[in-house]
């Protein structure tokens, strides 16, 4: 028996599908900073975990590799939010991607930025720019 892989990454893409059976499935592209992979939620794990597949969602996955003449895929055995302990967080990054990066959104992440305080350093990558932004003390999360 193949042993389950544990993954924690950020869902970057979400395709819902529906089979055979008119039941839904959930095609999902997750990534982090060592790179991205094709997770499937077959209709199953889809029903146990919907209210957790959103984009830009951080999640753990459990499941196992599927390697076939079409490429590499992990189908999801299970797939669960990541606790996150952000009291011993060390530095906090803030990632705009090019399609995020708006006068508008800006202004609102200035308006949460401003009303934020606490000890964690903050970086803020503008990736449009290929910029990185390190937040004076007084903006840190």
């Amino acid at each position: 028996m193949v042993k389950p892989l544990p993954l924690e990454a950020l869902i970057e893409n979400k395709t819902d599908r529906m089979t055979r059976r008119n039941e839904v499935m959930s095609i999902l592209r997750i990534e982090d900073y060592s790179g991205a992979a094709n997770v499937v939620a077959f209709p199953k794990v889809f029903s146990q975990s919907q209210q957790f597949l959103a984009v830009d969602m951080i999640v753990k996955v459990k499941g196992r590799v599927d390697a076939d003449e079409k490429g590499v895929q992990i189908i999801a055995d299970r797939i669960m939010p990541l606790k996150v302990n952000y009291s011993q967080a060390k530095h906090v990054a803030i990632h705009i991607y090019s399609q995020y990066d708006t006068p508008e959104n800006s202004e609102a992440l200035k308006r949460v930025l401003v009303n934020t305080s606490g000890s964690v350093p903050t970086s803020l990558y503008l990736h449009r720019q290929r910029k990185r932004i390190n937040f004076a003390t007084e903006h840190v999360l």
